[in-house]
């Protein structure tokens, strides 16, 4: 009797150590990446306070692993009334397709990760975008 009973824990143990597992490799791979992307923030961060152009600053990138979400911020020292009626749709559209050509943005994309263009203008007005690839 007591020999059937360890079969079925065992059995029971068994199941749900399986069960688990696919899970656990989930979350362990999930965890990695978001450590990658992490130390991936860290090295843009050190290029904080670099200018891209004459008009586009680098502010740094922050990763929430919590929401699955990139953000990198910039700061436009024009003034969006020189820019142009359609200088958000233009910026939206340049955003879009440098984070699908970039591979890594893009595997962040297609892993259901937000990557997210948050731009300060000068007058304090922030706009964002986030990224969609086709």
């Amino acid at each position: 009797m007591r020999t059937g009973y360890l079969l079925a824990s065992s059995a029971v143990v068994a199941l749900t150590m399986t069960a688990l597992t696919p899970a656990s490799h989930a979350q362990d791979a999930e965890k990695a990446y978001c450590l990658d992307l992490t130390h991936r923030a860290v090295r843009m961060n050190a290029q904080a306070g670099k200018w891209l152009d004459r008009f586009t600053r680098h502010d740094g990138v922050s990763i929430n692993c919590d929401d699955k979400r990139v953000e990198v911020r910039r700061f436009m020292a024009a003034a969006p009334a020189s820019m142009g009626e359609d200088w958000e749709n233009r910026l939206e559209r340049e955003w879009n397709a440098t984070q699908c050509r970039d591979p890594r943005s893009r595997e962040a994309i297609e892993k259901d990760w937000t990557v997210r263009a948050i731009y300060t203008t000068a007058a304090g007005r922030n706009v964002f975008f986030d990224a969609e690839c086709d």
